[in-house]
C-alpha cells in the first residue's frame, strides 16, 4: 500500500490490475506489468509529472471498480505524488523499478576504460 512505510504488497501472477501512470513512457510500464503475468484490466495514463489530486483519485478509484480490478498498481515516482491525495482504503501499490545492464561484465570494462581515459579510474 501507498504510505509512510515501505512495506511489501504481494500481488500474485493472475491477478487483475489497474495501471495508472504519469510518466512519460507509460508503454513500457505496461509491458512490464503484462510481463510479471498480471492481467490488465486498464490502464489510465497522464501527463510526466501529473500533481494528482483529489478529482483524480475518484477518477482512478470508479475506473478501477467499473474493470473489477483486485488492485491498482502505480509507479513509484506517482506513489509518493498519490500519497499526499486521500486515497481512503483504495487499493493501491507501487511497482519498484528495477534497473540493470546486461551484461554486466562488458558494461563494467566498458566504464572503467572510459573513466580510464580521464584518469578517474577506480581500483579494480
Amino acid at each position: 500500500m501507498i504510505a509512510a512505510s515501505r512495506d511489501s504488497v504481494v500481488v500474485p501472477g493472475g491477478s487483475r490490475v489497474y495501471l495508472v501512470t504519469g510518466i512519460a513512457r507509460p508503454d513500457r510500464f505496461e509491458a512490464d506489468a503484462a510481463a510479471a503475468g498480471w492481467e490488465i484490466a486498464d490502464v489510465m495514463t497522464f501527463r510526466d509529472h501529473h500533481p494528482f489530486d483529489a478529482r483524480d483519485v475518484k477518477r482512478i478509484a470508479a475506473a478501477a471498480q467499473a474493470a473489477r480490478s483486485a488492485i491498482i498498481l502505480t509507479t513509484e515516482k506517482d506513489a509518493v505524488r498519490l500519497a499526499a491525495c486521500d486515497l481512503g482504503d483504495l487499493p493501491i501499490a507501487a511497482v519498484p523499478l528495477v534497473f540493470g545492464v546486461e551484461p554486466a561484465d562488458r558494461f563494467r570494462d566498458w566504464l572503467f576504460e572510459r573513466l580510464g581515459r580521464t584518469g578517474a579510474a577506480p581500483a579494480r
